[in-house]
């Protein structure tokens, strides 16, 4: 396995990514360099390093950062743009931008400071695993491979629009976390079990009240509730605890929320 850190470069003028991207292939990095935020989504491989441009097709860097960091606080950002003014540099760094740096630079400098976050973020690697009690709640969509087949795009933006309006804040409002998303799935700790289950009542409810389609096609989270010890790894949480609250398939009733620690 390659050890070396992985940086991406996220640019949409081609001369521009390529140039970045060779200089710090130069510097022993191993680069990936795309051209959207669509593309960033599809990487698989979780990097040490995203370089963001600000104007970008689709989301633009600052909506990219502010994922980005709300998916890893390990994941290094920054952001590398023609737009240099002081409202944007402020705006960049409260998305979740560790650095930022303006077009046109000198090479020495940036790779200065790809160092200077790749050592920070080191330094929280070093520091290890920690234990604590957390109350996780883990969904998916009942059916969703069906309802995809059936209505890609309609489920897609159906579900979206579910998760803005509906659902993310709710995990809010009941000081959840998101852990990650899986597509249709959610991984969210709480602090508090009762949190975690008037969050999923509520979600419940609101789902049910607002999807009027058919019933064969409503959008209906499987929800399952665990209490118990997780081991956290960044922003990203193991163990048993984790396992147990996990959906088990096709076989749980939809749009019921779980008793503590058991599965229908």
């Amino acid at each position: 396995m390659d050890a070396r850190p992985h940086i991406v470069v996220v640019e949409d003028e081609a001369t521009q990514r390529q140039l970045l991207a060779d200089y710090l292939a130069e510097q022993n990095f191993r680069v990936s360099a795309v051209d959207s935020g669509a593309a960033l989504h599809r990487l698989v491989e979780t990097p040490a390093l995203v370089l963001l441009d600000v104007h970008l097709p689709g989301e633009d860097g600052f909506v990219l950062a502010r994922q980005l960091r709300e998916k890893s606080r390990r994941i290094g950002i920054i952001m590398v743009t023609s737009v240099g003014g002081t409202i944007d540099r402020v705006v960049g760094l409260e998305t979740g931008a560790d650095d930022y740096i303006t077009k046109p630079f000198e090479p020495r400098e940036l790779l200065a400071r790809v160092k200077s976050v790749l050592r920070r973020g080191a330094a929280e690697r070093e520091a290890g695993p920690a234990r604590r009690i957390a109350a996780i709640l883990a969904a998916d969509v009942a059916g969703y491979s069906r309802l995809i087949g059936i209505d890609e795009e309609g489920t897609l933006a159906r579900l979206k629009a579910h998760r803005r309006e509906l659902v993310d804040p709710e995990i809010a409002a009941h000081r959840g976390r998101i852990v990650k998303t899986t597509g249709d799935g959610l991984l969210v700790e709480f602090a508090s079990a009762v949190d975690a289950v008037r969050c999923a009542v509520a979600v419940q409810r609101s789902m049910a009240a607002t999807d009027a389609g058919p019933p064969e096609q409503r959008l209906q989270y499987r929800v399952g509730i665990n209490v118990g010890d997780v081991l956290a790894d960044g922003d990203d949480i193991l163990g048993d605890s984790v396992n147990i609250a996990a959906p088990p398939g096709e076989h749980r009733r939809a749009g019921r929320h779980l008793p503590l620690g058991r599965r229908l």
